[in-house]
């Protein structure tokens, strides 16, 4: 009856109820960015066991989403009427000439659109809701039948592609506010239908515009909608026969067309011309008037400017005149030709130059669009982009052709869910694609490549690679709305899917997110003093770009915030405040993980980041839990072929070295270096960072192996030094740790041998095995049979026995002294010592020469109050003339001399080598010798800035 003990005792005793929704309600008002103690939401591709279950009576939800447990679905709702349309009108009208008109108008709208994209969503699924009667919902079912030309990537005519061309020329800070009819709207695929909602206009009997207090955003506790939790199940208690499933797959792959006519043209974004306006700016800042000239001359004319007047009318005319860039002296066919001449000439190069410098990382197909759209580059456009990327960057190759297999799937699954078949039919047909996508068969990837070569004009060769699958998995199901079970499926097995695997569909939602302009130009321009090295200028940058999204937002839990707490964050942790860093760090990710999911890119790179800071303030498990949570997303989402899994690897490698497993850092390090040198190559900058983390944990192994970390950190210096020139502060920090290296090299070659240093760059197995044969020739050298092996550990005895000054000078004489030798103390007593004692004892014998009798032996005993050994005359010594206490005064004093000579070096020793414990043997050694640069930073491999 009871799904946990919480619905039991709530149902049985009323004062716990009582006491359990006050515990909420305070958890919700004290931890403003903590989620609540039921666990994460069910926002993901996958489903826990709880909803897999096959019988409706069976399954439960998560108690973060059980009224019962004081759980929900999130949303934006009220209830209540609303008069959509007249009110984004009122707000885009507001007065947007400065940053604070702006802010007040942005927080405006951002406040309606939240509210009306989850009530507009909410409506159109569960036909409930307040503001029904103003909104406008069109169904339509998803086309039934393959084409190459399926989608609506393409322009719908030149009146449309001149829209595009005119919002992007004129485009500035109040483009999106006014942008009512883009706002307002609201594309749904769910289940085989597109359900589009639009605010509807001149409705009547308006109730008028909400007070601002009224919006149901402001209110506490108020979570984003989990579109998850509108999710409808596939029954699969009854017997099913897959036959249907099979049959209706077999129909639509048999069905598709490919007409020889050319594909609609792909659609113009005024994203695009408002980039290509900027570049013409910049350019027009560098090289002065060189470009307004060759413009005029090539395109402007006066009758090309009469002729734009009349097409877009004075006022607009006006204002791309003040551009003062010439292009108001061009007709719309010139414009037009300019701007496709930029897409291709310009803006891919462009993204492609961001991709190699790593600015730009993408990890899945969603991030892939995100980038691209961002740019104005429509996605007809990733065939080129993947030819470009096939040499010198092999991930965004990989990630380009993933992406063109996962919209051509795409087309057969929205095709399956249009069929008016049974929900379990539907399962079923899905399960047998994935079966035949994951076996290769060959009707399905005839239809995978023939709309490859059509739609992105790229020739997909062989099929998925290993390790890919569950990446291209994701990407299906999460494009078109499709729930799996939560197990392992074996993908060399010949059917790894089966029917009952598709436990549901949920909605899958486009709209424009809507943000403020001037806070997201603060952002950018906080990353760009970063990666400068300004780091005051990116502090105050980032801190307004905070404070004027929350302000935007009404609230810091929203999740245009977490965007702004992570870049915070990171400059903070580069300024040296590591708490600070953490602690805004801690809520970015609690904000994606309510708000995305588990394994959302922005998630992943939260932990990554808050992984690093915690290592930073000295919690190292903590900081290994959460790394080893963003490694393993990260191969879920992307595999291991990726510079961000390279950047995780060398973050778990400094971890382990703190811990004291320096081989086992050494291994994980020689992993990121392999992927590095095979996706960005051999010479670039990420390569070196990894030579460098090599070369810092050679430095940190017992004993140390400098040759190989001087070789190591040469091979980072020559790659700085070519990418980055010798005056970058990167370039600098190599140099400073190739000197210190050497220098620590130099001290080494007379006390230790190092023959691996010989080998040059060896792989980590390579190293591993040339120390293990070492070990073993030594070993077998020492032993050498019972008779050998006895008689070494008798020397070994022998050696560690303390030895008096009487011995010391009997080996002298015999001329058998060794390098060193002990005292009675244990400490090692150099051979400078045992020469001065020689020394010593000729110039003694000179001395106290004697005509009669040999010379008084010399004997040694204890004196307990000195604690060191004293030489010592016999009785009959004792009892002789002034002369023999004269000379017994002579030795005391030459034996006092010789311990002072032997305890200096001694000391000196010990002060050595606690200073080459200190300095190399600290895990959290500075980045370079202090000594040799005092003001030099540390070294923390990190995320490109990416943290990240």
């Amino acid at each position: 009856r009871h799904g946990t003990i919480v619905a039991l005792l709530r149902e049985e005793s009323e004062a716990f109820r009582r006491g359990y929704a006050d515990l909420m309600a305070a958890f919700k008002s004290r931890n403003q960015f903590g989620n609540l103690p039921l666990g994460l939401r069910c926002n993901t591709w996958v489903v826990p066991p709880c909803l897999s279950a096959e019988r409706a009576e069976d399954r439960r939800i998560l108690p973060s989403e059980d009224p019962a447990c004081m759980g929900d679905v999130g949303g934006n709702l009220s209830g209540k009427e609303r008069d959509w349309d007249s009110e984004f009108r009122r707000s885009a009208a507001m007065p947007g000439n400065n940053p604070a008109e702006r802010v007040a108008r942005d927080h405006r709208l951002f406040l309606l659109w939240s509210h009306f994209v989850d009530e507009a969503v909410v409506t159109a699924i569960t036909g409930k809701g307040g503001s029904k009667r103003f909104l406008e919902i069109d169904r339509r079912a998803e086309e039934g039948k393959l084409s190459s030309e399926m989608g609506h990537g393409g322009s719908k005519g030149s009146g449309e592609r001149e829209a595009s061309l005119l919002k992007g020329l004129l485009a500035d800070e109040n483009t999106i506010a006014r942008d009512v009819d883009t706002l307002a709207k609201v594309t749904i695929h769910f289940n085989g239908e597109v359900i589009e909602v639009a605010s509807a206009r001149n409705v009547g009997d308006s109730p008028g515009q909400w007070p601002l207090g009224d919006e149901p955003a402001l209110k506490e506790g108020i979570r984003a909608l989990n579109v998850h939790g509108l999710r409808e199940h596939v029954c699969h208690a009854a017997p099913w026969d897959g036959g249907e499933g099979k049959d209706l797959l077999g129909e639509l792959l048999a069905s598709a067309e490919f007409p020889e006519e050319d594909l609609t043209p792909p659609k113009l974004r005024w994203e695009l011309v408002f980039s290509w306006v900027q570049h013409l700016k910049e350019t027009e800042k560098a090289a002065s008037l060189g470009l307004r000239r060759k413009l005029r001359l090539q395109c402007g004319s006066d009758e090309g400017e009469k002729a734009l007047r009349e097409a877009i009318g004075e006022d607009r005319w006006n204002q791309l005149a003040k551009l003062n860039l010439g292009l108001h002296r061009c007709t719309l066919e010139q414009l037009m030709d300019l701007a496709n001449r930029f897409y291709s000439d310009v803006a891919i190069a462009k993204i492609v130059s961001d991709f190699e410098s790593l600015e730009l990382s993408p990890i899945d197909g969603q991030t892939l669009t995100d980038f691209l759209h961002s740019r104005g580059i429509n996605m007809r456009f990733l065939g080129r982009l993947a030819t470009m990327s096939s040499k010198n960057l092999i991930h965004i190759h990989h990630l380009c052709v993933q992406e063109m297999i996962v919209r051509s799937v795409k087309r057969i699954v929205r095709a399956i869910l249009a069929r008016p078949n049974e929900l379990v039919a539907k399962a079923s047909a899905l399960a047998s694609l994935f079966n035949d996508l994951f076996g290769n068969r060959k009707a399905v990837w005839d239809w995978i490549r023939r709309f490859t070569k059509a739609r992105f004009g790229y020739e997909v060769s062989g099929n998925i690679a290993d390790g890919l699958q569950l990446a291209i998995l994701r990407d299906i199901c999460k494009r078109c709305g499709v729930e799996l079970k939560a197990k392992t499926y074996n993908f060399a097995s010949k059917s790894p899917f089966k029917a009952s695997d598709v436990i549901s569909f949920f909605p899958v939602i486009k709209c424009l997110q809507f943000q403020s302009t001037d806070a997201r130009d603060l952002l950018e321009q906080a990353k760009g003093l970063l990666d400068k090295g300004k780091l005051d200028d990116a502090v105050l940058a980032s801190t307004s770009a905070l404070s004027k999204i929350v302000a935007v937002c009404g609230s810091a839990q929203s999740a245009c915030c977490a965007n702004a707490f992570s870049l915070l964050a990171v400059v903070l942790y580069h300024t040296g405040d590591f708490v600070q860093a953490a602690v805004l760090q801690a809520k970015a990710l609690a904000i994606n993980e309510r708000e995305f999911g588990l394994d959302h890119p922005d998630t992943i790179k939260s932990y990554g980041d808050l992984a690093v800071f915690y290592y930073r303030v000295g919690e190292v498990d903590l900081a290994l839990a959460y790394v080893e949570r963003a490694l393993y997303l990260l191969h879920l989402c992307v595999g291991e072929q990726h510079p961000n899994t390279a950047a995780t690897y060398i973050n778990i490698a400094m971890m382990e070295e703190s811990k004291g497993r320096v081989g086992l850092s050494l291994r994980y390090l020689q992993e990121a270096l392999k992927i590095n040198q095979r996706l960005l190559g051999g010479d670039h900058v990420q390569t070196a960072a990894s030579y460098h983390a090599i070369a810092i944990a050679l430095s940190l192994m017992e004993p140390p192996l400098y040759p190989l970390a001087v070789q190591h950190e040469q091979t980072c210096l020559e790659i700085l030094d070519a990418k980055l020139g010798p005056d970058d502060l990167r370039t600098q920090d190599a140099i400073a740790w190739l000197e210190y290296f050497d220098l620590k090299a130099q001290e080494g070659e007379g006390a230790t041998e190092c023959n691996i240093a010989s080998k040059g760059h060896m792989s980590v197995k390579e190293l591993m095995d040339f120390i293990g044969e070492e070990a073993e020739e030594a070993k077998t050298k020492s032993v050498g049979g019972k008779r050998e092996a006895k008689r070494k550990s008798k020397t070994k005895r022998e050696k560690k026995r303390s030895k008096t000054p009487d011995s010391v000078l009997k080996e002298q004489r015999s001329g058998s002294s060794s390098g060193s030798c002990t005292n009675s103390s244990g400490e090692e007593v150099d051979e400078v010592d045992v020469l001065v004692v020689q020394q010593r004892r000729k110039d003694l014998k000179k001395k106290v020469e004697e005509p009669k009798g040999p010379v008084a032996k010399v004997e040694v005993r204890v004196e307990a109050d000195e604690g060191g050994w004293m030489p010592v005359l016999s009785k009959r010594e004792r009892r002789s003339s002034s002369r023999d206490s004269n000379k017994l005064q002579e030795a005391r004093e030459v034996v006092r001399q010789v311990r002072e000579v032997k305890k200096k070096p001694v000391v000196q020793k010990d002060k050595k080598e606690e200073e080459r414990k200190e300095e190399v043997l600290n895990p959290h050694a500075r980045l370079f010798h202090p000594k040799m640069n005092p003001n030099a930073k540390e070294f923390v491999p990190r995320f490109k800035l990416e943290v990240e």
